[in-house]
């Protein structure tokens, strides 16, 4: 660790130490995560299975220390998880698990369907944005992909758009298990991984030939992340929404490389051009307003450039004598007109860089309109998944680029906030298949081999009171859509408890008890005397009934006494108040009458009571 003027040794014979925390890895800040050797002698380089590798975490700088598992083979991090494979190497025993963390200090063993058994592989972890994993549970998106002896995969997301990602997978599987050859064909997905889909090719190549499609099984297949040298060569750009760029072919497989094309996508992925014939490095340059290639299969002495995002491509020599470019590097934004290649001449193996500027080509500043988007020399764009609207994770989100064939200079100013323009209709894309379930070749989600279905036990209640018994689909977390197709719901059924009842059963729970009060407290108002229009004689005591009430503890004393008080005064309050307001009409047919009350009912009252 590191203070002003000195580094403290927080531990030997490690492999590898990394902070705990990330971005949403909510971790102590000062833990530190370290795979460190039980034994602390000897040569390192030599140690075998007998010395285990311990995963520790030190809390406080690593000054407090505590082991977390006995034997790992490595560990992980990601914006979220802190992923570790823990092992046990023994010759009696070899296996290895996943072990699965949200803080850093307490794990969760990973479950994966029965019919997989990955304690005895090795794992390649690859890491999802959409909030479509919990971390614990895994099913299966998609079998044989490609992976090389280094533990790399076919597997690339789009920078820019949640949830597309491009792959290879190996269609011969079972054959490449004796022959050694693998045949590779690509697949992307739009609504991460829960279907996967074959790129379609571009009806015609560069050069203006058809392309022949009749086949079902043509398709564009790409060169992948395992093939690639330079690995910020990417497909796509932080700065260019929905652009892809990459090396392949049209056919039933991958071809090798050096019999590939170049071709470019602007909907990320959906369709696709082929813009160069050979295979090309390239590089992404001005938010897309500049796109640079370089011959990637011998020597060259130029580069090509595009201003219109491969619609035109112009030729720049930049040396008398080829050389074979190796790279083409620019700012990690993408947003500058400058590039270094880095090459080498072929003759003598001496490396060499080359700086080319591009900045000259024009000096006109695109317009944008941040206020009025789409008015000025950017575009509002959104990508779409076999939609009559144009919405993607079920909702139609707008994103500003620049106009295609519009010549200008994007550089550093801020372009319009992207935003959800609305939640779509619910379809078939919207969904996935839930654990213990698997796609068959029919695009269906059916139970995988040796599992059975999710219990209903612990289905949950929606906002609206109702519980569904379960499918073999779940909504994609990431998607926002409302409405339409709900494959993911079964039978319906009103929630236990209080959400089971709506406004009006609660309404007529409360108020019966005080429409009950309030009848008990009319009929006592009626009986006991108390009445207004009745004569009342000084030592009547509200009548013999009443009386006999009171001595004989009856049933009826017994109700009004169960009676709030309260609540028997307020509604003969409003009672009262009722009857004091409507016609005399109303008033005879109680059966009683008002006596006016005047100063002599009160001499007379005063008079009786001396006699």
């Amino acid at each position: 660790m590191a203070s002003t003027s000195a580094w403290t040794i927080v531990d030997k014979y490690v492999v590898n130490c990394a902070w705990a925390r990330d971005t949403r890895l909510k971790a102590d800040p000062t833990e530190i995560v370290c795979e460190s050797y039980q034994k602390k002698e000897g040569n390192q380089r030599f140690f075998l299975t007998e010395n285990s590798l311990e995963l520790v975490e030190g809390s406080s700088y690593y000054t407090k220390k505590k082991k977390l598992f006995d034997q790992v083979v490595g560990f992980a991090k990601f914006s979220e998880f802190l992923v570790v494979a823990e092992g046990c190497l023994v010759p009696v025993r070899h296996s290895l698990e996943l072990q699965v963390s949200l803080d850093g200090v307490n794990f969760a063993t990973g479950q994966f369907p029965p019919s997989m058994h990955p304690e005895t592989h090795a794992y390649t972890v690859l890491e999802s944005s959409t909030n479509s994993l919990n971390g614990t549970y895994f099913g299966i998106s998609i079998e044989n992909v490609n992976r090389d002896h280094r533990g790399y995969v076919d597997f690339e997301k789009m920078i820019g758009l949640d949830g597309i990602a491009l792959i290879n997978i190996v269609s011969n599987a079972d054959e490449a298990v004796v022959t050694g050859q693998k045949a590779l064909q690509t697949r992307i997905t739009h609504n991460d991984g829960s279907t996967w889909k074959r790129l379609v090719p571009p009806a015609k190549d560069s050069q203006g030939n058809k392309y022949d499609r009749d086949t079902t099984s043509c398709a564009l297949h790409i060169h992948g992340y395992t093939e690639r040298l330079d690995p910020r060569a990417t497909y796509s750009s932080p700065s260019i929404v929905g652009l892809l760029m990459a090396v392949g072919n049209v056919g039933t497989s991958l071809a090798p490389y050096t019999q590939s094309d170049t071709f470019l996508s602007r909907d990320a992925g959906f369709t696709w051009e082929e813009v160069h014939k050979d295979a090309h490095l390239w590089e992404f340059g001005d938010s897309g307003s500049i796109l640079i290639m370089a011959n990637d299969e011998e020597p060259t002495d130029h580069v090509l450039f595009s201003t219109d995002e491969g619609l035109n491509w112009r030729k720049y020599t930049f040396t008398k004598d080829k050389m074979r470019v190796n790279s083409i590097v620019t700012v990690p934004s993408d947003t500058s007109r400058k590039f270094i290649l880095l090459a080498q001449y072929p003759s003598t193996q001496t490396s060499v860089a080359v700086h080319i500027d591009f900045s000259a080509l024009t000096h006109t500043k695109c317009q944008l309109s941040v206020e009025d988007p789409g008015n000025d020399d950017f575009e509002l764009w959104s990508p779409s998944e076999e939609r009559s609207e144009q919405c993607l994770f079920g909702r139609q989100t707008l994103y500003h680029r620049r106009v295609r064939n519009t010549n200008c200079v994007v550089g550093n100013q801020p372009k319009a906030a992207t935003r959800v323009q609305k939640n779509c209709i619910c379809t078939k894309v919207d969904f996935e298949c839930k654990s213990n379930y698997a796609k068959n070749d029919a695009d269906e989600c059916v139970l995988a081999p040796g599992t059975t279905p999710l219990s209903n036990d612990d289905a949950s209640c929606d906002d609206e009171g109702y519980w569904y018994e379960r499918t073999a689909y779940r909504k994609i977390p990431y998607s926002s859509c409302e409405g339409g197709e709900r494959p993911d719901r079964g039978m319906r059924h009103d929630c236990p408890g209080f959400k089971a009842h709506g406004a009006f059963f609660w309404w007529f729970v409360i108020m019966v008890p005080f429409m009950i009060a309030a009848l008990v407290g009319y009929w006592y108002y009626k009986k006991s005397g108390l009445a207004r229009g009745q004569i009342r004689l000084p030592g009547d005591g509200g009548g013999p009934m009443y009386r006999g009430n009171m001595d004989s503890g009856s049933g009826i004393m017994e109700t009004l006494a169960s009676v709030p008080w309260f609540v028997i005064g307020v509604a003969g309050i409003a009672w009262e108040w009722t009857v004091s307001r409507v016609g005399a009409g109303f008033r005879s047919r109680r059966g009683y009458r008002s006596i006016p009350i005047d100063e002599d009912a009160q001499i007379l009252r005063f008079e009786d009571e001396r006699e």
